[in-house]
């Protein structure tokens, strides 16, 4: 179900690092991160345990028709996965076969989850929409300009913050994913503001920033809360960094060239960045959170009360982007359409998602390019996958 791709911005790759750690048919950890392989009872989002058509010989031609590398796809209707598929290598040239249960970065698409989890924390009365970067870093100088912005306006991208740390910045982190916030913030708090604070302007650093007033407010460090606010209870299974690793064993992130030409990626997504998209998981494992939220739209009560999802999805005056997501009218969805795309590290994804229709659609890829060459493609495979254009 797609009309038209999201133009949410990608992140420059942060040049310098390593391959991370993987694991076969599950999420392994990258950069220091650790993998969530979380048990337990919890929302039921339709998707623990329930088999759907395979529709992975289909989509190889759709693949080689939108020139992908590697592709998966994943629809959910009306309470349960109805297809999934999987094409293409995992490498290009290695023959390693992609398989149903790899991993893909989530890249940007991951915002939705870090809003979801100040959502949580929000509903604890351990934050507030409208707490502000000078309540909670009161000690830190924050920058009189800054000082009033607020923990909503950064989901919105309206804090008024650079859209990414410079290269420098982040080559010179170390440590523990709040180690590398804590330092990288105190290069962005103090400045002036880099956009009209109230004004839309895309920032990862934002997100970043967000992480660090959830860890000074709720006490644990943002990728705990992930791990045991929301992972858990979805019974999710998620890693931080990029899903590629040694041998193959998952999809490794590919850069365009031009020409025909790839070059396999050797980057990965340090954990500063854990809030802004720095995730990889199953899209049976994505699908868990996107469920949850368009079940909550449409009024029913999840990890969070269903009038706390429909903040999330609803944008200032305005605008179209709320928390995590663009927000979007299409006729094919009878109405609200929740949108967001994701690129970085040779990985793309793209989400749809009808509430009114009970419908969503994830695709992901191990490629990325500037030119629009994969935007278009995961536009076609999502076409395929059932959309309604208009």
């Amino acid at each position: 179900m797609l009309v038209a791709l999201s133009a949410c911005p990608a992140r420059a790759p942060v040049t310098g690092d390593t391959a991370g750690g993987g694991a076969a048919g599950g999420s392994g950890g990258a950069a220091g991160g650790a993998v969530t392989d979380a048990g337990g009872q919890g929302f039921d989002a339709g998707i623990e345990g329930r088999a759907a058509r395979d529709v992975s010989a289909e989509l190889e031609a759709v693949r080689v028709d939108a020139g992908l590398i590697g592709v998966a796809v994943l629809e959910w209707r009306h309470g349960v996965v109805v297809f999934e598929g999987a094409a293409g290598t995992r490498r290009q040239g290695s023959g390693e076969a992609v398989q149903l249960g790899d991993d893909w970065e989530l890249a940007s698409c991951a915002k939705a989850i870090s809003a979801t989890v100040a959502a949580i924390a929000i509903e604890r009365g351990e934050l507030r929409w409208d707490t502000t970067l000078g309540e909670v870093f009161a000690d830190g100088g924050v920058h009189p300009q800054l000082a009033a912005v607020t923990l909503e306006q950064l989901l919105e991208h309206r804090g008024g913050l650079v859209r990414d740390f410079s290269d420098a910045t982040v080559s010179a982190l170390s440590g523990t994913g709040r180690q590398q916030r804590e330092a990288a913030l105190q290069t962005v708090l103090h400045a002036a503001p880099a956009t009209a604070v109230g004004e839309y302007a895309y920032s990862n650093v934002g997100y970043v920033v967000m992480a660090a007033m959830l860890e000074r407010q709720a006490g644990p460090d943002f990728e705990t809360q992930l791990q045991e606010r929301l992972f858990a209870p979805l019974q999710m299974k998620c890693g931080f960094g990029l899903p590629h690793g040694p041998g193959g064993v998952q999809p490794w992130g590919h850069w365009l060239l031009g020409g025909g030409s790839y070059q396999v990626s050797t980057a990965d997504d340090p954990l500063v960045y854990s809030a802004a998209g720095g995730l990889h998981c199953t899209l049976r494992d994505w699908a868990k959170v996107v469920a949850m939220h368009l079940r909550g739209e449409r009024g029913e009560e999840t990890l969070i009360s269903a009038a706390t999802m429909r903040r999330l999805h609803t944008p200032p005056d305005g605008g179209t982007y709320a928390a995590g997501w663009q927000v979007l009218q299409r006729s094919w969805a009878h109405g609200l359409a929740l949108n967001h795309s994701g690129a970085y590290g040779g990985y793309q994804t793209l989400v749809w998602a009808a509430p009114n229709i009970e419908t969503f659609t994830l695709t992901a890829t191990n490629q990325q390019d500037p030119g629009g060459v994969t935007h278009r493609g995961l536009d076609t495979t999502s076409v395929w996958s059932g959309a309604q254009p208009e």
